[in-house]
């Protein structure tokens, strides 16, 4: 299954973290700031083209946005 909250919320660090509102993103993608925010919380699912527009207003690649990344934990040798 596909956790579009996760996704919603990857788009947004993406974005805080490049100091854009949602309103700018929205204009770099042709959406308004309300569709953003709907796709931020998880309550609306975007399509392909959105995502990949968004992708690259944010200058991240699609597999960041849609995969989480895992810290993987080194075990102790004896």
């Amino acid at each position: 299954a596909i956790d579009y909250e996760s996704i919603g919320k990857r788009i947004k660090h993406y974005r805080t973290q490049k100091k854009l509102s949602q309103e700018e993103l929205g204009k770099a993608v042709f959406a308004t700031p309300v569709h953003i925010s709907y796709i931020e919380t998880g309550a609306r699912t975007p399509s392909l083209e959105i995502l990949i527009l968004i992708a690259n207003a944010l200058d991240v690649s699609a597999d960041d946005l849609l995969t989480v990344s895992y810290t993987h934990l080194t075990l102790p040798t004896t």
